[in-house]
């Protein structure tokens, strides 16, 4: 009789430790997770993290952004063509008279 006491003890206590352990790995297990460090960290350091993003998004638009495209206006060019650049050296050559032999 006196064994059958102590099994069933044994049996309640066991269930218990059981239960208590499971309701420890769960606390623990939310603890850890990514989610809720992120949550708390975010909820403890709003500031650091505003400014964090903000220069993240900062440095990521000047990174990925595309070079200017240059679009030419085809009336402008239509209504005063382009005259090409004269170097001066350039001009100079071409007023000079030419050599005449004497």
């Amino acid at each position: 009789m006196d064994t059958e006491r102590r099994k069933a003890e044994l049996t309640v206590l066991l269930a218990r430790q059981r239960e208590e352990i499971d309701k420890s790995r769960h606390r623990i297990k939310e603890e850890l997770s990514p989610t809720h460090l992120l949550k708390q960290s975010i909820q403890r350091n709003p500031t650091a993290w505003f400014v964090g993003s903000l220069a993240t998004a900062t440095l990521t638009s000047l990174i990925l952004r595309r070079p200017k495209v240059v679009v030419k206006d085809r009336k402008r060019e239509l209504l005063a063509p382009r005259v090409p650049r004269v170097r001066a050296h350039e001009h100079i050559r071409s007023t000079q008279l030419p050599l005449q032999p004497q």
